[in-house]
C-alpha cells in the first residue's frame, strides 16, 4: 500500500506541473498577442495648417496687389513674407535665385512741343544739361543699397506699362499748343522695349520706338538703358535718326510697389547729318499700386530750335 500512495503522489505532482506549464504558454501568447496590436490611427487633417509654406501660382507671384515676397524653400514651395512689414533685399531672406516688381521699363522722352524761336546758345545748353542727367546715375548706382525683395522679384516677372499724359507746349514762334503723348512699355529680367507716340495741333508729333537694356534695381534707383529710332515732324519739315537714352528713375519713398519718385528721361539722336537732344521730368505720386499719377514737363531740340512743355496724366504697371 505504500507504494501505490507513493505513486499516487507522484502522479498529482505531475499533473500540477503539466497545469502550471500550460497556464505559463497561455500568459505568454496573450502578452505576445498585446505586444503585437498596432497604435490606433490619428487622423490627418485634410488641410495643411497655415503656417506651412505654400505653392503660389504664377499670377500670384508675378502679378498680386499689393505686391508679395515669395521666399523659395526645399521641395519647389515658397514661403509668403508681407513686404510692408521689411525694405530689405531679398539677399537677406535667401540665397536662391529670385522668382520673378513692377518693373516697367522706360523708354526715350518724347519731343512733342511747339515750335519757337530757339537759339545755338540755349540748345548747347541743353545738351550740357543732357549729359549730366544722363550721367548721374552711375554715380549714384555705385553707392546705392540694394533694392527691397519684392522689386527685385517684380524685376524678374513679365511688367507692362502704359503712360497717358495731355498738357501744353510753348514756343516762341507758334505759341502755346496743346498735346498729348502715349507710351506703351514691356520688360522681363533684363531686357524690355518701348513704343511712344506724341501728337500736337501745333507743335512736334514723333514716334519711336526702343529696345530697352533693364539694369537691376536698387534701393532708390532704378536704371535703363534704351536704344532705339525716333522720328520728328514739325512745320513740314522731319527729322529721323537713331537715339540712346537713359531713362531712370529716383525713389524717394517706397512701400511695397507704390513709390513715390522722379523720372528723368535724357535722349540723344543721330540722324543724317544731324543731331537733337530731349529730356523729359515728371514727378509720379502714388495712388493705388497699379496707377500713379505723373506731372512735370519736357524739353527737345529740332534742329537749333529749343521746344518746352508742361504736361500731366497717369502712369499704369503692373
Amino acid at each position: 500500500m505504500r507504494w501505490v500512495r507513493f505513486v499516487l503522489s507522484i502522479a498529482s505532482i505531475v499533473r500540477l506541473l503539466a497545469t502550471l506549464v500550460m497556464l505559463s504558454a497561455s500568459l505568454g501568447q496573450a502578452q505576445v498577442e498585446t505586444d503585437l496590436t498596432p497604435p490606433p490611427v490619428m487622423a490627418v487633417p485634410a488641410e495643411p495648417p497655415a503656417d506651412q509654406p505654400e505653392a503660389p501660382s504664377f499670377l500670384q507671384r508675378c502679378f498680386a496687389v499689393p505686391g508679395q515676397v515669395w521666399i523659395p524653400t526645399v521641395g519647389g514651395r515658397y514661403y509668403a513674407v508681407n513686404p510692408a512689414t521689411s525694405s530689405a533685399p531679398l539677399s537677406s531672406f535667401h540665397t536662391a535665385q529670385p522668382v520673378g516688381s513692377p518693373g516697367s521699363g522706360p523708354s526715350a522722352p518724347s519731343g512733342g512741343s511747339s515750335g519757337g524761336g530757339g537759339s545755338i546758345d540755349g540748345k548747347a545748353l541743353l545738351v550740357l544739361a543732357v549729359v549730366i542727367v544722363a550721367a548721374l546715375p552711375v554715380i549714384v548706382y555705385a553707392v546705392d543699397s540694394d533694392a527691397p525683395a519684392v522689386v527685385e522679384q517684380r524685376f524678374h516677372c513679365p511688367s507692362f506699362g502704359f503712360d497717358a499724359v495731355g498738357g501744353v507746349d510753348l514756343g516762341d514762334s507758334v505759341g502755346p499748343a496743346g498735346s498729348g503723348s502715349g507710351r506703351f512699355t514691356f520688360g522681363i529680367g533684363y531686357f524690355g522695349s518701348d513704343f511712344q507716340f506724341d501728337l500736337s495741333a501745333g507743335s512736334i508729333n514723333a514716334w519711336s520706338g526702343h529696345l530697352l537694356l533693364r539694369i537691376l534695381p536698387k534701393s532708390h534707383l532704378e536704371p535703363n538703358l534704351a536704344f532705339g529710332f525716333r522720328t520728328m515732324s514739325l512745320g513740314g519739315r522731319t527729322r529721323s535718326g537713331l537715339e540712346v537714352g537713359v531713362p531712370h528713375r529716383y525713389v524717394l519713398w517706397r512701400e511695397g510697389l507704390r513709390q513715390f519718385s522722379i523720372e528723368l528721361r535724357p535722349t540723344f539722336m543721330f540722324g543724317l547729318g544731324s543731331f537733337d537732344v530731349g529730356l523729359e521730368a515728371a514727378l509720379l505720386i502714388p495712388l493705388v499700386e497699379p496707377i500713379h499719377l505723373r506731372a512735370g514737363g519736357k524739353v527737345q531740340s529740332f534742329g537749333n530750335e529749343v521746344i518746352g512743355g508742361f504736361n500731366a496724366g497717369l502712369s499704369f504697371s503692373l
